[in-house]
């Protein structure tokens, strides 16, 4: 729950956005341009590597918290089920996804998340404890998850799909 104790004016809310997003925008602009020179998959793992810490708060703010109510509305599908099950989270960033699946599948269930990032899994296994849910993530590639087939009842990805280097490879991994 938010509390805030000052009421903000249109345009002091406009200010702190503004700059807010220019600092954003210098940060994305010095991490692309270090990918130019090299693979996509090294500079997405760089990048993220990079903005881990203040991810979070810059993807709340940025998508105007609509990620939020997408991965409710995700999980009430994905977790449909009265059974446990055993779910694995492709590119899980910094585990909310991965968060909200552990809270709502049955008891029993395994929820797994996975990410490229050392940086995102190091913030998202914080989040886990502090969340107090069951669930577990490591650091694996899409492109070659270290699982066998049929291991996972669901698999899901959230935004993270748009950072494959290779988006075929990647899906046919989770097939």
């Amino acid at each position: 729950m938010l509390i805030v104790n000052k009421i903000f004016t249109k345009s002091e809310v406009q200010s702190r956005y503004e700059i807010l997003i220019e600092n954003y925008s210098k940060l994305i602009k010095i991490e692309a341009l270090t990918m130019i020179d090299m693979a996509k998959k090294e500079g997405v793992r760089k990048m993220f590597d990079n903005i881990a810490p203040e991810y979070d708060r810059l993807n709340h703010i940025l998508s105007l918290n609509i990620d939020k109510r997408w991965r409710s509305k995700a999980v009430r599908e994905l977790a449909d089920e009265q059974r446990a099950l055993k779910v694995l989270d492709v590119a899980c960033g910094t585990g909310d996804f991965t968060i909200e699946i552990a809270r709502k599948v049955d008891p029993g269930s395994e929820v797994v998340g996975v990410d490229i990032s050392e940086g995102m899994i190091a913030v998202g296994l914080d989040k886990i404890a502090r969340s107090r849910v069951e669930a577990t993530m490591r650091v694996a590639d899409c492109e070659a998850l270290p699982y066998e087939d049929d291991t996972f009842d669901r698999i899901a990805v959230g935004f993270g799909v748009r950072n494959f280097e290779h988006l075929e490879l990647g899906l046919g991994e989770m097939c």
